[in-house]
């Protein structure tokens, strides 16, 4: 028995949001302000054990409070009240196998079967917060709405939480499938105590009371150890004998006691005998319980292993203490579950940003190991910020929360990820693969660039700054793929919906045939254009197919001719490779196309390289007036020196634009040239020009992020 699925509808940031849920861990991920406490909480305040916390009427969504508005606005009849008035609701949906339950979990949800039909296997729970009588409730708002009141929020909320009508109610009824006949009766009536006793949930919130300052007043860690203790232990015979010596303490200090008061109780006798207290004989003594010993004198301290000190728990960092408050809830959990008389038949742990105070790798290690610390029918469900905590879990655990408009939308990455694989099993291998990296950023960020290597991930800062005014403010995420796998990456991208740009090469080539053996082979093309080249890059062989020749590589021509439009893929997708813009034009006439990031880099910068890192010679100091005469140049001075060799070498002598712009493809494509390097030179020129094919693909992805951004503002506050 499980829990299959979650819907919330009118609370906060979710209009109607819909989870569904794995048998033993799910993972809720999203930007920030995406819902996932709001999902946390709604859970909490409905079904949790903490009854003080409570659902309020600001807890409706922006949508029903604008519906609300307009409707008493337009004085709407009481009669459609039910239908403008704000409500938050619930709903749980279960899944069972009846022939597979235990009895005693079935016998908890069976009195809530509303139909006979053995084949059903789902029973829904709603939980609802809505007015007890919704005309009622109408009557007193028509009669005390004012126009201020109509567009003032604040004030029409207060005034519903005044009323008091709100009330929460909770209802059970079995879901049928299409081709199941027995028709559902009206849904059973619960209570509160009724859906917990079905569904076991405890939080682990990511906000926390734990002190690291040095005062080490509230010693919150410590006092989690003995609500530990208190819950959880059982031992019977250990708990005699504590309580045995904690007895004979107290007949101790009470002795003690005696002989320390004896002279100020005998002082204080003498005023008294005399009078009516001088029937009463004062005495102290000692009186010591366990429970209250255990709460006064618990102290967790660390023990550093290497110099064998110990020390308070304030002392050790916060991260470490965060850890071990977070273990320590879950084991209680699992210890309460099992030492009740009576186990729910659905378990489950929430824990809210597990990854608050630790490290990456501490992170990491954190979500690799926490399912063993749990019973195999407890499902977990964890909501996180953290890249290194999804990179940990497969495809098929994570749920992405996404803002569209006013609303928030569920994807469900376990769907698209089976669907993936009988689409594609190599897209899906190799994203699965990646995930380790960082493919798990996509999934908070605002937008995506995804490049072939490092030189492009050292180059896209300054790009960005020089290329665009608002996108080094967003939240944007630089994934290296290569040029062969991008194509595989765009699936994900288009069905999360992210602002993407893939930035590769045209890698121009010439296609050849050995006479002798027939077989054709293809080489890298040089820098001019003509009929036959071809593109070697399979996502541009991909996307952008032969206009003739529909199973045939598109030509350079072909490729060089498409228009901003044509490279969009998808709708938030765009790939940029080199363009005409992007040439040499030689004094001679001779027009230079790139093929790589490298050629566009240095036939946009040709001049701007050699007129800062060729040699500028200067007069030698005169020795004598023979050697003023003869002007003699021998020093050399740099404004700025390559450290790649073959470009060091280059420019060892002075070289014109046109000869440097010449030689650079037999440069940039010699084997042992070091890109790396070649990157980290060009970022140390303060102009450096951005080549035209990632400027103007940056500034598309720019306008996209901000009209995507844009599209989900809210005019309400809307906690995440």
């Amino acid at each position: 028995m499980k829990l299959e699925q979650i819907t919330i509808e009118g609370y906060r940031a979710h209009s109607k949001t819909t989870f569904s849920l794995e048998d033993d861990l799910t993972v809720i991920v999203g930007r920030n302000n995406t819902g996932k406490t709001s999902l946390v909480e709604v859970i909490d305040k409905f079904i949790g054990q903490n009854a003080r916390n409570r659902l309020r009427t600001t807890d409706f969504a922006a949508e029903q409070r604008n519906t609300l508005s307009k409707a008493l606005k337009d004085k709407k009849t009481e009669d459609e009240a039910e239908k403008y008035l704000p409500h938050i609701t619930l709903n749980l949906l279960i899944g069972y196998d009846l022939p597979k339950e235990k009895e005693a979990d079935t016998a908890v949800i069976a009195p809530y079967f509303t139909s006979l039909d053995t084949e059903c296997k789902k029973l829904e729970v709603e939980c609802k917060y809505a007015p007890q009588d919704a005309k009622i409730l109408w009557q007193k708002l028509l009669a005390a709405s004012t126009d201020e009141t109509n567009t003032d929020q604040d004030k029409l909320l207060a005034l519903i939480e005044k009323t008091g009508e709100y009330r929460i109610t909770y209802r059970a009824k079995s879901v049928l499938k299409k081709d199941q006949t027995d028709a559902a009766n009206a849904a059973n009536e619960l209570k509160r105590e009724d859906v917990q006793r079905i569904i076991n949930t405890e939080f682990i919130y990511a906000q926390i009371n734990l002190d690291d300052t040095s005062t080490d007043g509230g010693h919150y860690l410590s006092t989690a150890f003995e609500d530990f203790y208190k819950e959880v232990a059982t031992d019977d015979q250990l708990r005699a004998n504590l309580d045995s010596d904690v007895e004979q303490m107290q007949y101790t200090l009470t002795d003690a006691y005696n002989a320390f008061f004896k002279g100020t109780i005998r002082d204080i006798q003498s005023f008294t005998k005399d009078t009516h207290g001088g029937a009463l004989s004062l005495t102290v003594a000692s009186e010591l319980k366990t429970s209250r010993l255990i709460n006064a004198t618990t102290r967790v301290k660390f023990k550093d292993n290497s110099t064998l000190q110990t020390y308070p728990e304030s002392h050790n960092g916060l991260g470490y203490s965060r850890l071990t408050y977070t273990i320590l809830q879950i084991l209680a959990f699992k210890e309460r579950r099992t030492n009740k008389q009576y186990r729910s038949p659905i378990n489950m742990l929430l824990i809210e940003e597990p990854e608050a105070h630790l490290h990456p790798q501490m992170q990491e290690v954190f979500i690799r190991l926490v399912k063993k610390l749990l019973n195999d029918d407890t499902q977990l469900l964890i909501t996180t910020h953290s890249s290194h905590i999804l990179s940990e879990r497969k495809l098929e655990k994570l749920r992405y929360l996404k803002r569209q408009a006013s609303k928030i939308v569920c994807k469900n990455i376990s769907e698209w990820a089976n669907k993936l694989k009988r689409d594609n099993r190599k897209a899906h291998r190799i994203i699965s693969n990646y995930l380790h990296l960082r493919v798990s950023d996509l999934f908070f960020a605002d937008c995506a660039i995804l490049i072939e290597g490092a030189a492009e991930r050292i180059l896209l800062p300054k790009a960005i700054t020089r290329s665009t005014n608002t996108l080094s403010n967003t939240h944007y995420t630089i994934i290296e793929v290569g040029g062969t796998y991008a194509q595989h990456f765009i699936p994900l991208l288009e069905y999360i919906e992210i602002p993407t740009i893939i930035i590769t090469d045209i890698d121009s080539v010439q296609l050849t045939t050995n006479e002798e053996t027939n077989r054709t082979s293809q080489i890298k093309a040089p820098p001019e254009l003509n009929d036959d080249l071809f593109s070697s890059n399979p996502t541009l062989n991909h996307y952008f197919s032969n206009p003739i020749h529909e199973n045939e590589k598109p030509t350079i021509k072909h490729l060089l001719q498409l228009n901003s439009s044509d490279k969009q893929v998808e709708d938030s997708i765009r790939i940029c490779y080199q363009s005409c813009d992007d040439g040499y034009k030689c004094s001679d006439g001779t027009v230079l196309f790139p093929r790589s990031l490298e050629d566009a880099i240095i036939y946009t910068n040709a001049r701007l390289f050699t007129d800062l890192a060729s040699p500028k010679r200067k007069p030698r100091k005169a020795q004598s007036s023979r050697d003023a005469e003869s002007g003699e140049l021998q020093e050399s001075e740099y404004l700025h020196q390559f450290e790649e060799p073959h470009l060091s070498k280059l420019f060892s002598n002075q070289v014109s634009a046109d000869t440097f712009a010449k030689k650079a493809y037999t440069t940039t494509n010699t084997q042992a040239f070091e890109k790396t390097t070649f990157a980290i030179d060009c970022v140390q020129f303060e102009d450096l020009s951005i080549p035209h094919y990632i400027s103007e693909g940056l500034q598309w992805l720019e306008q996209m992020t901000t009209d995507s951004i844009e599209s989900t503002t809210h005019t309400f506050h809307q906690e995440d």
